[in-house]
Parts: structure tokens; sequence; C-alpha cells
């Protein structure tokens, strides 16, 4: 008789404590789940670890390292939000989550940089689940990593499929506005090439242009000398010809300076294409710094014919002399 009461004792503790385990359980994963809908992701993260500390809740475990990996990823970090998913992918192959779980693999992957791997791992989802409501995610993935790579007109289509196939997705907005952006990148990767290729050619012409100034100033100072070596009448008046040179050069360059940003300004408010010194159409959003550059690249090589002339004309002169 002792032994009935006392095993019947033991089975209503037992009971008590189980179903008392459930309830806590219960709170927990609610406070938690509410909080993360609200991202408070640092509050959830809190609750959810109670479940895990806890044996007595081990049923509920599943669900907690998953809102982890979830919570963690709400916060941006990372190799938290890996390490519970990764976790939760090797130990619950059968729960209910997994499908989503595979799918924040790869958008995890993205996020980490790792864009071909979450490439292949979307594409994998995509046989296995193809039944999932992730699906249209994972499209609009795949573009995402596709767009990073730079490879917008297949980027174009994987968004394309999300707003043609799933209409209804919460991805429909982001994919149209992705979609909208991929014309704009595209020429402003042709456009930075264009400035490259330009920026390029200018160091070229500005190379160019200091050897043959420099090999002008080296000769003009080989006739000065040599004019100062022959105590001729004419120095004076070739020294007065050379001041007066130097400064109808400065005024050229100055003249043809903002006769060119005249042109510019004109051809614009008349919507006619803005050409540079080659004749060559170039984009209406170009960069202005790099047009006065080419601008004044154009004056300097006027400069330097003035001035090559000027050379044979002075060694002419001294030949006479």
């Amino acid at each position: 008789m002792k032994f009935r009461i006392f095993f019947s004792v033991m089975l209503f503790f037992q009971a008590f404590f189980l179903f008392a385990g459930n309830i806590d359980a219960d709170r927990l994963l609610s406070e938690g789940l509410d909080l993360f809908q609200t991202s408070r992701y640092s509050e959830a993260v809190g609750k959810f670890n109670l479940i895990i500390q806890s044996p007595a809740l081990v049923d509920y475990h599943s669900v907690a390292y998953f809102m982890l990996a979830k919570s963690y990823l709400g916060m941006n970090k990372l190799k938290e939000a890996s390490d519970y998913l990764e976790y939760f992918l090797k130990n619950y192959k059968d729960h209910i989550y997994f499908s989503e779980a595979y799918y924040l693999k790869a958008r995890l992957l993205f996020q980490q940089g790792d864009v071909e791997n979450s490439i292949m791992l979307s594409e994998d989802f995509l046989n296995k689940y193809p039944g999932s409501p992730f699906v249209p995610n994972t499209y609009f993935l795949i573009g995402e990593c596709l767009f990073a790579k730079g490879k917008f007109d297949e980027a174009l289509k994987f968004y394309r499929t999300v707003m043609e196939k799933y209409p209804a997705s919460a991805k429909v907005e982001a994919a149209q506005y992705r979609a909208s952006l991929v014309g704009f990148r595209k020429r402003e990767v042709e456009l930075l090439k264009l400035l490259k290729w330009s920026y390029e050619d200018s160091l070229v012409s500005i190379e160019e242009y200091q050897r043959r100034e420099q090999t002008y100033e080296q000769a003009i100072a080989a006739y000065q000398s040599k004019i100062s070596g022959t105590g001729g009448t004419g120095t004076p008046q070739v020294n007065d010809l050379q001041l007066k040179l130097a400064e109808k050069e400065i005024e050229l360059e100055k003249l043809k300076t903002q006769a060119a940003e005249l042109a510019t300004e004109n051809a614009r408010l008349k919507g006619e294409p803005v050409t540079d010194q080659t004749g060559t159409i170039l984009p209406a959003d170009i960069s202005e710094e790099l047009r006065k550059k080419m601008e004044m690249l154009e004056v300097k090589e006027k400069a330097l014919e003035v001035k090559e002339q000027y050379l044979k004309w002075l060694e002419t002169y001294l030949e006479g002399e």
C-alpha cells in the first residue's frame, strides 16, 4: 500500500514538472518570437538562449537554434548566425524549418561576400525545394549575386522571373527596383571606362607636352646663350620680341579657354552634342574637370606651335647675324 502511494506521488511530480516545463518553454518561445517580430533581436536572443540552456526543454531546442540564427542575422552578426545555422542544418535535417534554413545559408554566404557558393547553394535549393515559399526569394538572391559580379543582363533575367512568375511575392518591389538600376549601372560602368580611357589619354598628352616643352626651353636657353655671346646690336630687339611673345601666349591661353567654355555652354543651351578637340561626341554628363583639362591641352598645343615658329624665326635671325 505504501509502495502504491509512493509510486502515485512520483508519477504526479513527474507529470507536474513535465507540464510545467512545457508551459515555461511555450512562454519563453512566445516572448522570443514577439521580440523577434518587433526587431528587438538582442532581447530575443536572451529568450532563445534560456531554452537551449535547459535540458528539460530539449524538444524546443531545434526551434531555439533556428531562431537564434535568424536573430543574429537580423543584427548582422554573421559569424554567430553562421554558427547556429550550421548547427541546425547538421542536427535537424527533418525539421519543418530545414528548407528555410537552407535558403538562409545561401543568403548568408552572399552577405559574407562568397557570391559563387551562394549561387551554387541557391540553385541547389531550387532543385530540392521547388514548392518552397522561399523560391522567389532565391531567384532574387541569385539576381543579387549576378549584379554584384557585374553580370547585369543575367541578373535582370532573375529579377524579371520574380516579377512575372511571382507577382504576389514580397520580393516583387525589390526586384522592380533592382531591375530599374540595371540600365543605370551599365551606363555608369561604360562612363567610368570612358573616363578612364580619357584620363589615360590625357596623361599621355600631358607627358608629351612636358617633354616637348622641356626640349623647346632647352633650345631657347641655347639660342639666348648664343645671342649673349654675339654682343650684337640685335639682342635688345630679340629680348623684346621674346617678352611680347610670352605675353601673347598667356593672352592666347586665356582667350582659348574662354572661347571653349562659351562654345560648350552654347552647345548645351541649344541641346547640341558637345565634342572634344578631335570631334568625338562626349557624354552630356562627362566630368567637367576632365573636359577643361582636355581644352587646356588643346590650348597648350597651340602655344607650343607658336613657340616652334618663334624658334625657327630666331634661328634664321641668328644665322643672319
